[in-house]
């Protein structure tokens, strides 16, 4: 944490008891700033092109700090020409360990370990079609 941010939010916990001038100066400690408060990092672990090229899979490992678990994403980007890739995020797991492959063009695989807390496993996006199997 920088030493602005630290004196924001110290600054804010000193005026919470008065009320709405209080509140606000929360809320400014919060979002306002150059910074944000809280960050994630994407760590990637992997990135698949398509056999055509024309997409990719990406194996992303999310870090939001010391007080929540890593979580495991999959993202199909669609490459284009001129323009930002779109990307859609088809998986998220809490830590799993994440294998995918592609089997024709528009078919992805996505191999995860078992994790009763999966909180996103879409089928399609992007116009590819998505199977998962767990090991």
């Amino acid at each position: 944490m920088t030493p602005r941010r630290r004196l924001v939010l110290e600054i804010a916990a000193i005026l919470a008891g008065g009320g709405v001038i209080g509140a606000g100066a929360i809320v400014l400690a919060m979002g306002g700033g150059c910074e944000p408060l809280f960050t994630c990092e994407d760590e990637e672990v992997a990135r698949v092109p398509s056999p055509d090229g024309t997409r990719e899979a990406r194996v992303l490992v999310r870090n939001c700090g010391a007080t929540t678990d890593f979580a495991t994403h999959v993202v199909v980007s669609e490459r284009r020409w001129l323009l930002p890739d779109a990307r859609h995020t088809v998986f998220v797991s809490r830590r799993s360990q994440v294998r995918v492959t592609w089997s024709c063009d528009r078919c992805l695989k996505v191999v995860h370990q078992r994790d009763p807390l999966w909180s996103r496993a879409e089928s399609r996006a992007a116009g590819v079609t998505i199977e998962y199997e767990e090991f």
